[in-house]
């Protein structure tokens, strides 16, 4: 028999809700979302400029790209990233709308309905699960909406990537499966019957979803969390991770240690590799 060398899959965070899954030579790309624009822009109604040069750096690569919703720090660099790799973007109808007019063809694009049906990309078996986009500022879930058409021109300010609908991601490959729950709340009966290996877990303002963590875990049943959209956002990726207000990481610590202290909290370094191995009914680190 011939020796198995290296990890079934691979695993990096790139700041947010960003993540590079993969698997037999093939790329799946999560929330791709490194352009990063400063507060004032965001708040301020203000143009956001893509950083198409760290784009290309960071993801070289892409076959499939999933969208978990429609906001700018979500969505906005993935067209770029399925225009260059000649990635399929699939997401909400008004991720693919946004998608379309900032140049993505549409033969790129799946259009995912409410429910989505599940899906196969080369080694990857995916499934959107419809979830809900946590609270923020006052309790207030920013950038709601939807689109029914393709703007006539590329979106420019935060408030033109509208919310569109909610995901949770889940994805199967070698044996290995993950849950991305990007932002912090959930519709906890449309997570019955999933049980993933690897828990990505989107962090910022969960203390206005009650018992988030313990909800999540409890659902999702994870061997490995990996916290996520815990950094502030609005800075570049090369002056480092810093975290958002609030976001209390030894408090989360305790919380996923109070649900199930043997469950393993990884905080992987921004951009470093993490390989995976099925291990029996489990998954190791490699």
């Amino acid at each position: 028999m011939k020796k198995k060398n290296g990890p079934d899959i691979t695993l990096r965070w790139m700041g947010t809700a960003a993540f590079e899954i993969c698997a037999a030579g093939k790329t799946l790309l999560i929330d791709p979302f490194v352009s990063r624009p400063p507060l004032w822009r965001v708040f301020t109604g203000r143009p956001l400029e893509r950083d198409e040069n760290e784009t290309a750096r960071s993801f070289p690569r892409a076959d499939i790209i999933l969208i978990s919703h429609s906001h700018y720090d979500h969505l906005m660099d993935a067209p770029s990233i399925a225009v260059r790799t000649g990635a399929v973007i699939a997401g909400s109808p008004t991720t693919c709308f946004i998608a379309e007019s900032m140049g993505v063809a549409r033969n790129r694009l799946l259009v995912l309905d409410d429910p989505p049906v599940p899906f196969r990309r080369g080694p990857f078996e995916i499934a959107l699960v419809p979830g809900l986009h946590g609270r923020v500022l006052l309790g207030r879930v920013p950038f709601r909406g939807s689109l029914s058409a393709t703007p006539k021109a590329p979106p420019r300010k935060a408030a033109e990537y509208p919310l569109g609908n909610v995901y949770g991601i889940y994805v199967k490959a070698r044996g290995i499966s993950i849950f991305h729950n990007g932002s912090a709340d959930l519709i906890d009966e449309n997570l019955r019957g999933i049980k993933a290996h690897v828990l990505l877990l989107g962090l910022a303002s969960r203390s206005y979803t009650k018992d988030y963590i313990r909800r999540m875990i409890q659902a999702v049943e994870p061997e490995v969390v990996v916290p996520c959209h815990y950094d502030w956002f609005f800075s570049p990726l090369r002056r480092g991770v810093r975290h958002l207000p609030g976001i209390g990481m030894g408090k989360f610590l305790k919380e996923v240690h109070d649900v199930d202290p043997e469950i393993r909290v990884l905080c992987p370094g921004l951009g470093a590799t993490v390989g995976l191995m099925k291990a029996g009914k489990g998954c190791a680190f490699v």
